[in-house]
């Protein structure tokens, strides 16, 4: 069984040289960082499992604010995968 079978719907996983989106529109691979409108290195956002970010290379994992976790939630609610 994988995460992906219980989580929900709709995730950003940036790991600072690829990544994925899944969201209302399907599911994408990503080859370049998404601009979500704030600065991060890595980002992990699944709403109600998982929010976490790398807002510096040399930093570690943070707890995302609510106002980034907003900017997620818009940018695969507005993205066409």
């Amino acid at each position: 069984m994988s995460i992906m079978d219980a989580s929900p719907v709709y995730r950003i996983y940036w790991d600072g040289r690829h990544g994925a989106t899944t969201g209302v529109n399907g599911h994408k691979v990503l080859d370049n960082k998404p601009d979500l409108g704030f600065r991060y290195c890595e980002v992990d956002y699944m709403p109600g499992v998982c929010c976490q970010i790398r807002r510096e290379t040399w930093h570690q994992v943070d707890d995302m604010r609510a106002e980034e976790a907003e900017a997620c939630a818009r940018y695969l609610h507005n993205v066409r995968l």
